[in-house]
């Protein structure tokens, strides 16, 4: 499946987002925020303000869609943490054919690490009850006090390798920010939450609408 023509894609080191790249985590974000909404005893978002807050760092997206600070900013994110991380564990699926597209590139000899804004006591066992560790060197997350960025991560996966060798895969404007902050070639992930192929085409993003199209993209650079 993931063939170009006989030679190693251009792209070796590949860092991946997790919700809305390789899984379909949306139902579950959707019922966490909710929780967390009566927990604290405000309104529960509809599926249309929840839309919008797919994407981004988890404490700015409490703060503006509750419209919370403080303390209770705080409980919020704890909340939601809670709820997210009892309904997610091994209960999340994969986009289609992403098992196959990361075999495939292993198979390639391609290096790949995860690079998520789920905090990282969470995205490991995750990814571990999803069946995918075994095609990651490392996965990174975020710290629980948010010092951690993104690009912060992308370096990290990186480490002392040519930058030039790697490409981080998003679904999300952050992601392509965090890209750009780290120096690091970016490609899309259509099918995700946040950068849908209109905005990709307009914007001269590179991007893929099916993980299975990784390998291709790969050699395109």
């Amino acid at each position: 499946m993931c063939q170009n023509n006989g030679r190693p894609p251009m792209k070796d080191i590949v860092i991946f987002d997790l919700d809305g790249t390789l899984t379909q985590s949306k139902p579950s974000i959707f019922a966490a925020y909710r929780y967390a909404a009566e927990k604290m005893g405000l309104p529960v978002p509809s599926d249309e303000m929840l839309e919008g807050h797919l994407c981004g760092d988890l404490p700015n997206n409490i703060r503006t869609l509750f419209g919370v600070s403080g303390e209770t900013e705080r409980l919020g994110i704890g909340l939601y943490r809670e709820k997210y991380t009892e309904i997610c564990m091994g209960n999340v699926p994969l986009f289609p054919g992403v098992e196959q597209a990361l075999d495939s590139l292993s198979e390639m000899g391609v290096d790949m690490y995860v690079a998520t804004m789920k905090i990282e006591e969470v995205a490991i066992p995750f990814i571990e009850s999803l069946g995918l560790s075994k095609f990651f060197e490392k996965v990174r997350g975020a710290s629980a006090d948010g010092s951690v960025t993104k690009a912060d991560m992308i370096l990290e996966c990186i480490g002392d390798d040519d930058k030039s060798r790697a490409v981080m895969v998003g679904d999300c404007p952050q992601d392509l920010r965090a890209s750009a902050e780290a120096g690091v070639d970016f490609i899309a992930a259509s099918y995700g939450y946040g950068l849908p192929v209109e905005r990709c085409r307009a914007e001269h993003i590179r991007y893929v609408d099916d993980i299975r199209k990784i390998c291709h993209a790969l050699g395109t650079f």
